[in-house]
């Protein structure tokens, strides 16, 4: 499930989970994809919890919370 929020430069993300470092569901992952501009890097970020608990934030936070994970968020290499 995917999800969209917008940040504070008005660009639009997309918002998913993942799993964690080499396919494990635990920790489950927060990544985010900026789709009105490319050149932006995506980012992700650690989410307490399994893949299960991440997905459920996706579909549950508000887009401030959401926000807020992506200001925290490290870019992927």
């Amino acid at each position: 499930m995917t999800r969209t929020i917008i940040d504070s430069d008005l660009r639009r993300w997309e918002v998913f989970a993942s799993s964690g470092p080499h396919g494990f569901p635990d920790p489950g992952c927060l990544v985010f994809r900026c789709s009105s501009d490319r050149d932006e890097p995506s980012r992700s970020l650690v989410f307490k919890g399994d893949r299960t608990a991440a997905e459920e934030a996706v579909l549950r936070l508000p887009p401030a919370d959401l926000r807020a994970y992506l200001e925290s968020a490290r870019p992927l290499s």
